[in-house]
């Protein structure tokens, strides 16, 4: 992370988004080292400026929620949720490690638990419960 953060204005857009992508596919390891180490570069990212809270979010409303699949082509059809923590279990599971990872990252600093206010994850983890 030092050496991102003194290169920062050398990298690409495609270099970010590997680096998101790939934060956001460890949010969801049941690896509990890797869980914790992944806070730790959420921190790191979240200091740096790089909305990986965001991605969090979005990606933890959609195991919560489920994803709305429209139909096509049809008229009259209604809109089919495709998943969902009350659905599928995976995504019940999912849940749970993205509330594990946002709870260790919240106890970082107070700068962690600031983000969490500011991307609305405080929210979303007090509806889960």
């Amino acid at each position: 992370i030092e050496l991102v953060n003194s290169r920062r204005e050398r990298l690409s857009l495609d270099d970010v988004g590997e680096l998101l992508a790939l934060v956001a596919e460890c949010a969801l390891t049941s690896d509990a080292f890797l869980h914790l180490c992944t806070a730790k570069v959420m921190e790191k990212l979240t200091a740096v400026g790089l909305p990986i809270l965001d991605l969090i979010r979005r990606l933890a409303e959609a195991a919560l929620n489920g994803v709305v699949m429209e139909t096509e082509g049809r008229e009259g059809a209604e809109d089919h949720i495709s998943g969902g923590a009350t659905r599928d279990t995976r995504d019940a599971r999912a849940v749970s490690r993205l509330l594990l990872l946002l709870a260790h990252f919240g106890a970082l600093s107070n700068t962690a638990r600031l983000a969490l206010t500011e991307y609305s994850l405080e929210t979303l983890c007090q509806s889960v419960l």
